[in-house]
């Protein structure tokens, strides 16, 4: 299978079914507003606004088809392949008016408000899709989570 605009919108529809409905986010994101150019994509990066991962979890569990990465289970994120494509899946938990994401247990990203874009993705389907200052209020944080996560996955190599 190839990570192309039919894979997204098929797995995304499967969420949407499984009453997990995301907003598509990073370069998959970027691509659909038009702030990058088409570009093949490794993976598929969701944001999930729930209060926990109860129903992902009992998704990812239901359907043989989808493989979960165990090393990516963490209290902010689940990820899983289906068809040999990498999902990642962040949530965003509804606190005191705003989003907030708990990295490991240290550290909360309170979100800006996010506005998703509908993007028609043909055949009758639209996406949520996340505006391009989310993405970057999340790239400008990045360094500061990727300090966090260094001290909670593996050494490597």
């Amino acid at each position: 299978m190839v990570n192309d605009l039919v894979f997204l919108t098929t797995i995304v529809h499967r969420l949407e079914m499984a009453h997990i409905p995301c907003v598509v986010f990073g370069g998959w994101a970027e691509e659909l507003v038009g702030t990058i150019a088409p570009r093949p994509h490794t993976d598929v990066d969701l944001l999930y606004i729930a209060h926990t991962f109860d129903t992902v979890d009992a998704f990812i569990h239901a359907n043989t088809d989808l493989v979960e990465i165990k090393q990516k289970h963490f209290p902010h994120k689940r990820a899983f392949t289906a068809d040999g494509i990498l999902v990642e899946i962040i949530l965003l938990q509804p606190q005191a008016g705003s989003l907030v994401t708990n990295f490991w247990d240290e550290y909360q990203l309170h979100w800006p408000p996010i506005q998703p874009i509908t993007v028609h993705a043909g055949s009758g389907t639209s996406l949520a899709v996340s505006p391009t200052d989310t993405i970057q209020f999340y790239r400008s944080q990045y360094s500061k989570i990727d300090t966090i996560r260094r001290n909670h996955l593996p050494h490597t190599g």
